[in-house]
């Protein structure tokens, strides 16, 4: 059986119990949407009266507003018009005609944690999950970035003509596995903050993880990237199921889906 840890904010809402089998994509835990209030000085960008806001408002008090939707707007007899833009998706709570203030009050969603992997519950502590799983480990040679999960997606003969390949990744949900790619494909991808990439560790690849290197040198990248000899990237390759990466143990644990069915 394999162990993995999955470490939860705080202020989280657990939905898993010790004990519980778990199938993917169960619920381990939901973070509560916070409360976000902007203040937009009306007065001040518009150039009027705190008191003559209002009649330059286009969305009235009460009212839901997307991100970017036009709330208020001055014409100009010889300038462009001046246009207030809401920050936030929420709603228009208040207009403070002293001051010239529009309150404007989003929630964000609430975002669930779930499951990796077909697993049960061995421990549940304030921060942290401990799980329990049938899934086949591979050892990492190294791990740059945090623990993640995902699905595994494999990109071929890549070059710098394909790029455009890139579009049908999901850059929430896919680890990509790399066996041969340009540096310029690779940038792409961190540059799109990928969830995480996983390269095949060969002789020959040795000038382009050298680029990679280099490139990486000082960045915050928020992709995970981690390494893996040729015989087990050939291994994982032929999957396409939920794998676990964690950095802590330098494994990744992939559970091989058409087994548990059969």
């Amino acid at each position: 059986m394999t162990q993995i840890t999955i470490t939860l904010p705080e202020n989280c809402q657990l939905k898993a119990e010790k004990g519980q089998l778990l199938q993917k994509g169960d619920q381990l835990a939901v973070i509560k949407g916070k409360i976000t209030t902007i203040n937009i000085d009306l007065a001040k960008n518009l150039k009027v009266s705190p008191a003559k806001t209002k009649k330059y408002l286009t969305i009235k008090i009460g009212q839901s507003v997307k991100k970017d939707d036009l709330i208020a707007k001055k014409k100009l007899l010889f300038k462009k018009s001046i246009e207030i833009k809401s920050q936030i998706t929420g709603t228009l709570k208040e207009l403070d005609l002293e001051k010239g203030l529009l309150v404007v009050q989003g929630v964000q969603k609430d975002y669930t944690i779930t499951c990796p992997l077909q697993a049960k519950v061995s421990s549940v502590s304030k921060n942290t999950l401990t799980l329990q799983s049938k899934a086949t480990v591979y050892k990492l040679k190294e791990i740059i970035g945090d623990s993640i999960y995902g699905q595994l997606k494999q990109l071929t003969s890549l070059t710098p003509k394909s790029v455009l390949e890139v579009k049908d990744i999901d850059q929430e949900k896919d680890i990509i596995l790399i066996q041969k790619a340009p540096i310029s494909v690779v940038k792409k991808l961190i540059a799109l903050n990928a969830k995480g990439i996983i390269f095949e560790l060969k002789a020959e690849t040795e000038p382009f993880l050298n680029d990679l290197s280099q490139y990486l040198q000082g960045k915050n990248t928020q992709t995970s990237i981690s390494f893996i000899d040729d015989k087990n990237f050939a291994k994982i390759s032929k999957l396409t199921n939920t794998a676990y990466i964690d950095k802590k143990n330098s494994f990744i644990a992939v559970l091989d889906e058409k087994k548990q069915k059969d």
